[in-house]
């Protein structure tokens, strides 16, 4: 479960990032967001993102992961940070996992020919996404998202 305890809210150099994930929106206020499957089980969504490689920064992370799964590209201006949490790692430790929100293009339409298309990007309930019974430890930053841009449950 994540708390407000667990939520480092500056973007801090002292922070060890280990993945990131980006908050789209199609535009202010939505209730949907951008989502995608996870390879190793589609029934899995989760927002845009991934590990950070060696050398890379979070933020520089978050623009090659939302490039690679939505066919999105971002400035580093263009995307907020709201947070840094812990989630459950899948070797039983903890990720320190950095969340990024941006708008979509007004024109940007998800689907499987941009990005990875395995990856199915589509818009998507945002309060389901944050279903941590549904999406297990991908659930995480969308509940985080929610909570800093005070989108009620």
């Amino acid at each position: 479960m994540i708390t407000v305890d667990n939520i480092s809210r500056h973007e801090r150099a002292d922070l060890v990032i280990e993945a990131v994930a980006v908050c789209v929106q199609p535009f202010a206020y939505a209730t949907t967001v951008l989502a995608v499957r996870r390879r190793e089980d589609p029934t899995v969504l989760c927002m845009p993102g991934g590990k950070v490689d060696r050398g890379e920064s979070a933020r520089a992370a978050a623009i090659r992961e939302l490039r690679e799964e939505t066919g999105l590209v971002r400035a580093p201006r263009n995307l907020a940070w709201l947070g840094a949490i812990n989630v459950d790692g899948r070797n039983g430790g903890s990720l320190t996992v950095a969340v990024f929100w941006t708008l979509a293009d007004w024109l940007y339409t998800p689907g499987p020919t941009m990005g990875e298309p395995d990856l199915d990007p589509h818009w998507h309930d945002w309060a389901e996404l944050a279903d941590a019974s549904k999406h297990g430890r991908f659930a995480g930053p969308a509940m985080l998202s929610r909570i800093e841009m005070k989108v009620k449950p």
